[in-house]
């Protein structure tokens, strides 16, 4: 289910800076300021020869000069190829807006959430390129009066070519915002805006901030082991960002025992706080993820033959924990379930399942026989913030 990008090596260098934007490239053509400085450039736009861009930034003007220097210079814009526009440099306290169109645009990039979900047909997209000085809260907002896909590259990354793109986000089913909410090492990425089907294109805005991490951000930051933003008692993540989980089993050789009865619907754990496998190690990889996800270990027996469904994504209740943008709720991490039977570490797989993008939940059922031990991992997609967080367990068992 994932689609895969390739990398890029990016000619262009960027020397000090204390503005906001820096231009890459030398086809384009912006607007600059001269002269003895002023207020500096509060709205501008920019024409590159592949798209028309207006960029409206919060910062101000410089100090002038001799030779001028008080105007913000060119500014980032989207384009039809790597490496994108004019390059938008990121630093605390930067935001600004980018608006764009995909309207009559070339299909050049793949979005595993979007024109891969829609058959790999030719939808239009548009690039834009960052550059992260400091590492940081990123926010990205998307904003479209169509069904458009935000998506972003991994560090480097532009091509669709191997190895992983690293984001991809389509959580409305029409109009509205895809809002991407996570921490952003110093380097260089790219911002896919995509359609999520055919004939999905128009004009959007990109709403960018760049922050200084802190815990309660809701975005897992180094030296976190949790963040689920404000605190709130006995959600799995302490005022202090470390776990307050319940224990589950984090290794073959000491996983978590459950014996379940015909005909039983259980949870686990069976009250709050939840599970939570920020904090798990790495004991085995399900043949539908990537390797090094952080797992919990759960050796289940039936004590009568029939099916055994496995639900992740849901509370108590059985309602769906992940209710908002996908990078903004911390029930939202991406996970996955596998099975074995025989040996925990060895033992042949029984199947393995992906979560959902549509109720955001992970089902695993399958046929189970009575005295029968099967290990369950719960686990994440990658070893990623955004496959870790906080979860309960649900079994319910048919008898045949």
């Amino acid at each position: 289910m994932r689609h895969y990008t390739g990398f890029l090596l990016v000619g262009c260098t960027v020397g000090a800076l204390s503005l906001g934007f820096a231009g890459c490239g030398d086809d384009e053509t912006g607007t600059t300021s001269s002269g003895g400085g002023g207020a500096g450039g509060a709205t501008s736009t920019t024409t590159s020869t592949t798209t028309t861009t207006t960029t409206t930034s919060s910062g101000g003007g410089g100090g002038g000069g001799e030779v001028g220097g008080g105007g913000a210079g060119p500014l980032p814009s989207f384009a039809d190829e790597c490496p994108g526009g004019e390059l938008a440099v990121l630093e605390h306290g930067t935001s600004f807006t980018v608006s764009g169109s995909t309207t009559n645009k070339p299909d050049n990039f793949s979005t595993f959430c979007g024109d891969t979900f829609a058959g790999n047909q030719e939808i239009s997209d548009q690039v834009l390129e960052l550059l992260v000085l400091q590492g940081c809260t990123l926010t990205l907002e998307l904003t479209s009066d169509w069904n458009a896909v935000l998506g972003v590259r991994n560090e480097g990354l532009c091509l669709d070519e191997p190895p992983l793109q690293s984001t991809c986000i389509n959580a409305t089913s029409g109009s509205g915002t895809e809002t991407l909410k996570r921490h952003m090492p110093s380097g260089r990425y790219h911002v896919i805006v995509d359609g999520a089907a055919l004939e999905q294109a128009g004009d959007f805005t990109l709403d960018i901030e760049c922050a200084a991490p802190s815990c309660g951000d809701g975005v897992l930051n180094p030296g976190e082991q949790c963040d689920n933003g404000p605190d709130v008692p006995n959600d799995g993540c302490s005022a202090t960002c470390t776990v307050e989980a319940q224990v589950a089993g984090d290794s073959c050789a000491a996983p978590t025992i459950i014996s379940i009865d015909a005909g039983q619907e259980a949870f686990w754990p069976s009250a709050l706080p939840y599970y939570n496998n920020s904090t798990a190690g790495n004991d085995g990889q399900g043949t539908c993820g990537a390797p090094l996800g952080r797992d919990h270990v759960f050796a289940v027996t039936p004590t009568a033959s029939g099916q055994l469904s496995v639900t992740v994504g849901q509370g108590f209740g059985k309602e769906t924990l992940c209710q908002t943008q996908p990078s903004l709720n911390e029930f939202c991490w991406e996970h996955m379930i596998y099975v074995r039977t025989g040996d925990c570490e060895t033992g042949a797989q029984l199947l393995c399942a992906n979560m959902s993008y549509t109720t955001f939940a992970t089902v695993a059922q399958f046929a189970v026989t009575a005295g029968t031990t099967y290990y369950v991992f719960v686990d994440g997609y990658i070893n990623q913030p955004w496959a870790q967080g906080p979860y309960v367990m649900r079994l319910n068992h048919t008898p045949n």
